[in-house]
């Protein structure tokens, strides 16, 4: 089946993605037939571009990578907000990978709400809307008959969410022990080797393993 996506976010997270979709398209097509396009791409500090027929990939990394910018982008519409490349495009999917505010969840739970009552399904990294938002949002996307998908929130990724949920359905799991922090995680090994926190922190939030406030990511 063939899906538009939406990337809400072009981050150090929604560029990683799209690497992985533009490397792995043949992988997907034909180990799990999936198919898609990208028709949107918004970022509030990298602008945005539209074309309903599809954007490539690769040549928008190489122009992000560039420029910092998607706007230069030769074909499609430009300067749609979020708001407005969520509702108004041919998307099918919303993958929402913007910065995380744990304190109010915004703008992410707005982005995601709408996609939600658009009837579109929601792919989300962030974890503020699920710790500030989850049990409104998951009922929206019941009452709307889409999916909302979290696993990325936590553990960098790592399937630790699904293992519970499905893997692991018929068991009484107690307790979770272990570095379920990725950006913590990076920061313990770094300094494993004799760096210190400070220096391993700001190392962590150059590469966008953790917010420029990382409170939530080392509390």
């Amino acid at each position: 089946m063939k899906y538009n996506l939406a990337l809400i976010g072009f981050g150090t997270v929604g560029q990683g993605l799209a690497n992985l979709l533009w490397e792995k398209r043949g992988l997907l097509r034909e180990r799990y037939g999936f198919e898609y396009e990208v028709v949107v791409i918004s970022d509030p500090l990298k602008g945005s571009v539209y074309n309903p027929e599809g954007l490539d990939l690769g040549k928008l990394l190489s122009l992000v990578k560039e420029t910092g910018k998607v706007a230069g982008y030769p074909e499609g519409k430009k300067g749609w907000d979020s708001l407005k490349s969520i509702r108004e495009s041919n998307a099918d999917i919303v993958i929402e990978v913007t910065y995380t505010d744990i304190q109010t969840g915004e703008p992410a739970i707005s982005y995601i709400r709408a996609a939600l009552k658009a009837k579109k399904h929601v792919v989300t990294t962030n974890k503020g809307p699920i710790a500030l938002a989850y049990r409104e949002l998951s009922e929206l996307a019941r009452e709307n008959g889409v999916c909302l998908r979290f696993e990325g929130t936590v553990l960098s990724g790592t399937p630790g969410l699904n293992l519970g949920l499905e893997a692991l359905a018929g068991a009484e799991i107690r307790e979770v022990r272990g570095i379920l922090n990725g950006t913590t995680n990076y920061i313990l090994t770094e300094m494993s080797k004799g760096i210190s926190y400070e220096a391993a922190l700001e190392e962590a939030q150059r590469l966008g393993y953790a917010e420029a406030k990382p409170d939530a990511d080392v509390e």
